[in-house]
């Protein structure tokens, strides 16, 4: 069981330890609600650091986190809130996300009331451009297999031909994630300086 810090299924919120697994935080949610975030065997906060997974058209991960704590040379610092339109202040929220800092201590997540989308793999040599040609929304690699996750598929089929329906991604992602279906986001320079006033403290 996940050590929720909190969860309110009226306002389709949980608020979540960033050592907490994705796999377990997935497999714990109670019925009826999901949360848009890929189902890899990472943490909640390596997923942060990463930027998550997803093209920036479809749903990526950081638009499913209201709001979190991270760790910086002054101590811990709270930004964003735990409703959707929260609009005072810099949005530091989506800024620190993807920074590549395990500085990250909770988060607050958006849960959304839909069924869970149906997870694939395959061991074929696909390209992140065909994947995204077929409908798919989420893809990532490992060394061994391309997962793929999302919307439909054309022709509404239950498995994809060269494809196996399974329900995690046990395989640890690969840090070299590419593609137009792999959030890597570009850090600009004014971005850089931001992040750099912000003094992301890396956790040990």
């Amino acid at each position: 069981m996940i050590e929720a810090m909190k969860l309110e299924l009226e306002d389709l919120l949980l608020v979540v330890n960033a050592t907490e697994n994705l796999q377990d935080i997935h497999q714990h949610l109670p019925e009826g609600v999901r949360l848009r975030a890929a189902k890899v065997n990472l943490t909640l906060g390596e997923c942060l650091a990463r930027g998550g997974f997803g093209e920036l058209n479809a749903n990526p991960f950081r638009h499913e986190v209201l709001g979190l704590t991270y760790l910086s040379e002054v101590g811990a610092v709270e930004t964003g809130g735990i409703v959707v339109k929260n609009v005072s202040g810099y949005d530091l929220t989506r800024l620190v996300i993807g920074s590549g800092k395990q500085a990250f201590q909770s988060a607050n997540l958006r849960l959304r009331p839909e069924p869970t989308s149906k997870l694939y793999r395959t061991t074929a040599q696909v390209s992140f451009a065909e994947l995204k040609q077929q409908g798919w929304a989420y893809a990532w690699k490992t060394m061994q297999h391309t997962y793929v996750e999302g919307d439909q598929v054309e022709g509404d089929q239950d498995v994809p031909a060269g494809f196996e329906q399974v329900v995690y991604c046990t395989d640890v992602p690969t840090e070299d994630v590419r593609g137009p279906l792999g959030l890597q986001p570009v850090q600009n320079d004014l971005t850089l300086r931001v992040l750099d006033a912000l003094k992301l403290k890396s956790q040990a």
